[in-house]
């Protein structure tokens, strides 16, 4: 099971003082290893904290894939795995990653952490607007997905193991490679350039709904920084380009935002052998926080 997370910036002082009823958005973007984007948590005293749905689309974005540079990315909307004391995470979305002979691989994918990621058939390419959505009642979850470019669609109705409803996620992650439970390595980012998320929304359980500026709940941009030293039990692959993923401001509507990639600054490592591009689906993970205590991820290829 998943170890307990610990937030660098998050707490009282990184939350802007916000008048009763206002959205509130969080003044100090946390600083992430893995995850960048935008979440949402529940304001005390705002009503009952629990996410009924999830949704959002985005443009899968064209990786840039120089050879020899493998590099992965995701791009996807879900549920929970935000709090310390998370142990399930609800996701759905897509991959863009890059071969070592520089060729780009597309998929689909869903996740219920703990269990394992599933691959869905269906082709996708850059460019494509894709629209996903995660919806849970109890236990029992509906996932969908669809490629509005193509008109190939997903949906399934599925009971998971454990739910967390704390929290609703719009985020483009740094996946990880792991060998067997706990050896895990973060790795690089590919060059996604930037991904546009748009129609983003939350419903809670008693039925309101709002985008990710609510007075219902507090809006914080996650910012994804990586320095190279890795995260997940294991490090950033030695020679492996570092790079950012950062959040952008919201639209005027509070719906939409775009997140762009950059190059971090690296120090010079020895070149060393990347894992294989995944024949399978890899699913993103909780966020692995700058500051905090290393973590096995939950989004993995499991050897």
């Amino acid at each position: 099971m998943p170890s307990r997370l610990t937030w660098a910036t998050l707490g009282a002082a990184a939350i802007a003082a916000t008048p009763a009823g206002a959205p509130a958005l969080a003044r100090a973007a946390p600083v992430s290893s893995n995850w960048g984007g935008y979440v949402a948590s529940a304001r005390r005293g705002a009503g009952p904290g629990r996410f009924h749905r999830v949704a959002g689309s985005w443009i899968q974005p064209a990786v840039n894939c120089p050879p020899g540079q493998p590099g992965y990315s995701a791009f996807w909307i879900g549920l929970g795995g935000y709090r310390q004391t998370s142990r399930a995470l609800e996701q759905v979305g897509t991959e863009a990653d890059c071969t070592g002979q520089g060729r780009a691989a597309y998929s689909v994918w869903y996740e219920l952490v703990p269990s394992a990621p599933v691959t869905l058939p269906m082709r996708l390419r850059a460019g494509d607007r894709i629209a996903g959505a995660f919806t849970a009642s109890g236990r029992r979850v509906t996932v969908a997905i669809d490629d509005l470019t193509s008109g190939r669609s997903f949906k399934t109705v599925r009971t998971a193991s454990l739910i967390d409803v704390s929290s609703a996620e719009w985020i483009a992650e740094a996946p990880s490679d792991c060998r067997g439970a706990s050896r895990c390595q973060q790795l690089p980012l590919a060059d996604f350039g930037t991904v546009a998320f748009g129609a983003a929304s939350a419903a809670t359980a008693d039925g309101h709904r709002g985008p990710i500026r609510d007075a219902r709940w507090t809006a914080r941009a996650v910012e994804m920084r990586d320095d190279g030293a890795g995260s997940a039990a294991g490090r950033l692959a030695a020679g492996a380009r570092a790079a950012d993923a950062l959040p952008q401001a919201l639209s005027a509507a509070a719906s939409g935002f775009s997140i762009r990639w950059q190059a971090a600054t690296l120090a010079d490592q020895p070149p060393s052998e990347l894992p294989p591009p995944p024949t399978a689906a890899r699913a993103p993970g909780r966020p692995v926080i700058a500051g905090g205590q290393v973590l096995r991820p939950t989004y993995r290829r499991v050897r």
